[in-house]
């Protein structure tokens, strides 16, 4: 819980002081909020202009401290975006699957299924790379927890080993790419809402980059 603290305290505070970095959407979490592993892929072809991602469904927390496990977690989605870094729009659903059981319920199947509205990124420096979006709940089995929030959903994604330079003008692609799934935050929160990059970079370190 620290450590979710610890980001909504970070883009609280870069909001107000302001940033010079503007190409992450950067939202706080939310809850409930779910987790894959390192294990993940993400590519970019600047052919067709898809940038695209996989990776397994690890694990769900509802109260920002418990881990559920996930059994049979997988995590896949596709975007649209042109040799400038614009986002143009969705490819494919961004589709998490698995189960788990939740306060003796069993959640199976289709866990998330949402259509992608917007998308942001982040070249830091290194081979760390950081991109999120936002998204459209349209189905699935945590249908009841993204209701609250208006059927609005934000992922973000970090790419620990990326080739990405900043430039969409060619492929890239990277390795040890971890998620962090969850509702957006409702209107009532939106004073906590910047580009994040210091929150986001806190967050991504010591977040993703456990495990």
């Amino acid at each position: 819980m620290k450590k979710f603290l610890l980001v909504i305290l970070c883009v609280s505070i870069l909001l107000v002081a302001g940033t010079a970095s503007a190409t992450l959407i950067g939202l706080p979490p939310g809850l409930p909020d779910v987790f894959s592993d390192s294990t993940g892929t993400y590519s970019y072809k600047f052919g067709p202009q898809v940038f695209s991602a996989s990776a397994k469904a690890l694990n769900i927390t509802f109260d920002g401290v418990t881990e559920i496990p996930i059994t049979g977690g997988s995590y896949s989605v596709a975007i649209q975006v042109n040799n400038a870094g614009n986002f143009v729009g969705p490819s494919s659903d961004l589709v998490i699957s698995g189960s788990f059981t939740y306060n003796s319920t069993l959640y199976s199947g289709e866990l998330i299924r949402g259509v992608v509205t917007n998308f942001g990124y982040q070249d830091v420096a290194g081979p760390l790379a950081l991109f999120d979006f936002t998204f459209d709940f349209k189905s699935g089995a945590l249908s009841p927890f993204y209701a609250g929030a208006g059927n609005k959903g934000y992922d973000i994604e970090s790419s620990e080993n990326s080739s990405f330079a900043g430039s969409w003008g060619v492929d890239h692609s990277g390795t040890q790419v971890k998620h962090d799934t969850t509702p957006a935050p409702e209107p009532a929160t939106m004073l906590l809402l910047g580009s994040g990059l210091l929150g986001i970079g806190v967050y991504a370190r010591k977040r993703f980059i456990k495990k």
